[in-house]
C-alpha cells in the first residue's frame, strides 16, 4: 500500500492516507491532479506520496468530496522568469544547484524548493526566453546542457535534481527491449517563419533541412522531396525569428511511431530521457523523448503511464509568440516503477502498474533520491496517536 501524505494550510503533516483516488500528471502538459479521500484536505493543504515527485498544493475543494491543484512543477509553470529592468533577457551560469535555487529564490518559491549544491552538471552562459514560465524556462536550460530535472519531496520540502539525461536502447540488454516502429520518410523540410510585421514588410525567413535530418538556411531537397510548412511566430522580430524557426525545424525532424515493450522491473525513466528503437531489417532507427508522466491510484494500486514525444509533425504546433505570459509548463522528470511483469508504450504512451506486493522490492531498488529519509513520517505517527489518545479520553468521559 502505497500511503499519501496530507498537510494542513500552513503544511504541517496531519495523517498518511491509504484509501484515496489519486490522478495526477505532469510534463509537456497538465501538470496538475485531482485526489479524492476522507477528510477532504483543505484549501493550500499540500498532498504528497513521501521520496516520489507525486505531490502538489490544493487549490481548488469540490462539492463531491474531491481537491484539485497544481503538482510541483505545476506550481513552477505559474511563475515567471523575467529579465531585470534595462535587459534583453535573464542569464545564468554555474554550478546547477546554485542556478536552480537562485532562480527559486527568484520567484518567491525558495522557502518550498530547494536544490542541493552537490551537482554533476554545469550551466553554461544560458538566456532564458522573455517571460518564460519557470517549469518551462527550466527544463529548456537543463535540457541545453544534456541534462533533466527531477523534484522529489523528502524532509518537509521539494527537492530539485539537475541529472544528466540518460538514452535507453543503447546501454541496455536487447532482451529487456521489443520494440516496433515506423518513420515517416518525408517530414517538414522547408519551414518558413513569419514573424513582426504585416503584409510585404512581415519578417520572413526560410530553414531547410537535407536528407538525414540536417537544419540549414542551404536547400537540397526540392521536387516531389520538398515538404513545405509555415511557423507563424508572431511579434518576433529578425534574429529571434531566425532562431526559434531553426529551432522548430529541428523538432519536426522526429517523425514516426514507436511501440516499446520493457521487461525489466528495475530500469528507472524520467521525463526527458529518451529511447530508442531499431529495426535493422528495415534499416529504421527512431528515437523519441519520454514527455509526460500520468500517475493514478484507486484501491491500492499505483499506475503510470507515460508520454513519449510528438511522433507525428501533424500533430506539432506550428505557431508561437515571441513573449509568452506563461503556460502549463513542459518537461519535467520522474521515474517509473515495473511490478515485474511487462511495461509497454502504445500510441506513445508507456503503461506500468505496481501492486501493494511489490512496493516494498522496488521501494529497494530505487534510486538514492528516492529514498531520503523523511521527518514527515515521525510526525504524522505522533499525530495519529495524539487522535487514538484523544477519541479514548472523550469515550472515558462519555462513560
Amino acid at each position: 500500500m502505497v500511503s499519501l501524505i496530507v498537510t494542513d494550510a500552513k503544511h504541517k503533516p496531519l495523517r498518511a492516507v491509504d484509501d484515496y483516488t489519486l490522478d495526477l500528471a505532469y510534463g509537456s502538459d497538465e501538470n496538475s491532479f485531482k485526489l479524492t479521500c476522507l477528510p477532504q484536505p483543505e484549501s493550500s493543504a499540500l498532498i504528497m506520496i513521501d521520496g516520489t515527485e507525486y505531490g502538489g498544493l490544493v487549490t481548488v475543494r469540490n462539492t463531491d468530496g474531491s481537491v484539485e491543484g497544481p503538482t510541483w512543477h505545476g506550481l513552477l509553470s505559474r511563475r515567471i522568469l523575467q529579465p531585470d529592468t534595462g535587459r534583453d533577457y535573464l542569464t545564468v551560469s554555474g554550478a546547477a544547484g546554485d542556478v536552480l535555487n537562485m532562480l527559486f529564490k527568484r520567484i518567491g518559491l525558495d522557502a518550498l524548493f530547494t536544490a542541493s549544491a552537490r551537482h554533476a552538471v554545469t550551466i553554461g552562459s544560458y538566456s532564458f526566453d522573455r517571460y518564460t514560465d519557470a517549469y518551462t524556462g527550466i527544463r529548456k536550460m537543463l535540457a541545453a546542457n544534456n541534462a533533466k530535472l527531477r523534484l522529489i519531496w523528502a524532509d518537509g520540502r521539494v527537492n530539485a535534481y539537475a541529472l544528466p539525461v540518460e538514452h535507453y536502447g543503447d546501454s541496455i540488454d536487447s532482451d529487456l527491449l521489443e520494440f516496433k516502429a515506423s518513420l515517416d520518410s518525408q517530414p517538414v523540410n522547408h519551414l518558413i517563419g513569419l514573424g513582426t510585421g504585416e503584409l510585404k514588410d512581415r519578417a520572413v525567413v526560410h530553414w531547410y533541412a537535407d536528407v538525414n535530418g540536417n537544419v540549414s538556411q542551404t536547400q537540397s531537397l526540392t521536387g516531389l522531396a520538398e515538404r513545405q510548412a509555415v511557423y507563424d511566430y508572431s511579434n518576433a522580430k529578425p534574429d529571434e525569428l531566425n532562431t526559434e524557426t531553426r529551432k522548430k525545424l529541428i523538432e519536426l525532424q522526429s517523425q514516426g511511431g514507436v511501440e516499446v515493450t520493457i521487461t525489466d522491473n528495475t530500469l528507472s525513466m524520467d521525463v526527458g530521457d529518451t529511447v530508442t528503437g531499431r529495426d535493422n531489417r528495415l534499416g529504421i532507427t527512431l528515437t523519441v523523448p519520454v514527455a509526460k508522466k500520468i500517475v493514478k491510484s484507486s484501491g491500492g494500486i499505483l499506475s503510470v503511464d507515460y508520454e513519449c514525444g510528438t511522433a507525428s509533425g501533424d500533430t506539432t504546433s506550428l505557431s508561437g509568440s515571441a513573449e509568452s505570459n506563461g503556460s502549463t509548463g513542459s518537461g519535467g522528470s520522474g521515474a517509473y516503477y515495473a511490478d515485474g511483469v511487462t511495461i509497454t508504450m502504445r500510441n506513445n504512451t508507456f503503461s506500468a502498474v505496481v501492486t501493494p506486493s511489490r512496493v516494498d522490492d522496488v521501494e529497494k531498488t530505487a534510486k538514492d533520491a528516492y529514498t531520503l529519509a523523511s521527518n514527515y513520517s515521525a510526525e504524522i505517527g505522533k499525530a495519529q496517536q495524539d487522535s487514538i489518545a484523544a477519541i479514548a479520553a472523550a469515550a472515558m468521559n462519555v462513560a
